[in-house]
Formats: C-alpha cells, structure tokens, sequence
C-alpha cells in the first residue's frame, strides 16, 4: 500500500510537469517549480536536522540495562 501511494505522488507530480512543460507560452503554469524545489530542500533540512537533533538525545540520554521480561503466569 505504501508503495502504490509513493508511485501515485511521483505520477501526480510527473504528470503535472508534462503538463506545464507542454503548456505555450502565453499559458500559466500549474505549479510554480521554482517555489516547488525550494520548499521540498526546506523540508530535507528540517528532517535532516530534526533526525540529528533525535540521535544527539539518545546519545546524550544515560542508558540503562535492559530488564528481564516478568513472567506473566500462563
């Protein structure tokens, strides 16, 4: 399922790119591409930075021993 909606999006967005990149030139495009790409490296730094942020706490985090799991009887 994952997959077919990733392969849906990169349809969506090759399709609309066709679609503009076809378009005349008195025709306004769909989609503003230049907007477009500096949105998408926007989102790449924050989960880029996000993710670092996230391995630096658990780095930082003191660890504990892993705890037998209790017996639950049955």
């Amino acid at each position: 399922m994952f997959r077919g909606m990733i392969m849906g999006m990169m349809m969506m967005v090759g399709g609309v790119y066709a679609a503009d990149s076809m378009a005349g030139a008195d025709a306004r495009p769909i989609v503003n591409w230049d907007v477009a790409a500096a949105r998408s490296i926007d989102a790449a730094h924050f989960v880029r930075d996000e993710f670092a942020r996230l391995v630096a706490q658990v780095h930082l985090s003191p660890s504990e021993p892993a705890r037998p799991a209790v017996a639950s009887g049955y």
